[in-house]
């Protein structure tokens, strides 16, 4: 299998051996991530699949076996970005700093529902750093 220079090697095995009860959750949040923008990069970092363009702003979490959290962020240093004011009212988030915000996905079906909005988000977020 060919894999694409955007998809990273590692994050291929942690999801091939990923025994979690929303993995689909999870591939269709990588797709969509991915989908956003061609300038995007996958990157196996904090354990977790994480995206880039010049630095990481988004990893997904996988430790709650209920839910899977995307969080937003600004990268591993603070910069003392206030992304929250920037970004204006996102209701699908909670924020949990002025440069970190978490979206909660419970169900595959609400990564395809919302796949347009967050894909919006996300390009949003990124003109912010």
């Amino acid at each position: 299998m060919s894999l694409s220079p955007r998809r990273d090697a590692q994050v291929e095995v942690l999801l091939e051996g990923l025994d979690h009860p929303l993995k689909s959750t999870v591939q269709s949040l990588r797709d969509c991530i991915l989908d956003a923008s061609p300038a995007i990069i996958e990157g196996y970092k904090w354990k977790s699949p994480s995206f880039r363009t010049a630095d990481y702003f988004a990893t997904i979490n996988l430790h709650d076996r209920k839910q899977v959290r995307l969080i937003l962020h600004a990268g591993a240093k603070a910069r003392g970005l206030d992304l929250q004011t920037g970004l204006g009212p996102a209701p699908a988030l909670t924020w949990l700093g002025a440069d970190r915000a978490m979206w909660v996905f419970k169900a595959e079906e609400e990564v395809v529902a919302e796949r347009a909005a967050l894909q919006a988000l996300l390009r949003a977020w990124i003109a912010l750093l």
